[in-house]
């Protein structure tokens, strides 16, 4: 089996960003490793698409937790292609974002 493509979607980039700009302000010493973390769990999920848990409320979607964000993807297993729509601090209401 090859490895699925990653795909991030704008709004991915986006909460990404935020989470950098955040961590900047309030936790300058991790926000590196917490980033390069998001980064390298997401590409993991070209190999392992299908290991993370649907997301009860939109099963649609699957759910990768990293450290306290969550990261909400689709997987297309007929295009080999693994979509992150989304990357959220799990203390946001998450149910109505998704």
């Amino acid at each position: 089996m090859r490895d699925f493509s990653i795909d991030l979607q704008i709004t991915a980039h986006e909460d990404i960003r935020e989470i950098r700009d955040y961590l900047a302000i309030e936790a300058p010493a991790s926000v590196d490793r917490i980033i390069n973390t998001i980064y390298d769990r997401i590409a993991d999920l070209g190999r392992f698409p299908e290991s993370c848990a649907k997301f009860a409320p939109r099963p649609e979607f699957r759910r990768l937790v990293v450290g306290k964000y969550s990261v909400f993807y689709k997987v297309f297993p007929e295009q080999n292609l693994v979509r992150v729509f989304h990357v959220f601090h799990q203390a946001r209401d998450t149910w109505n974002m998704v």
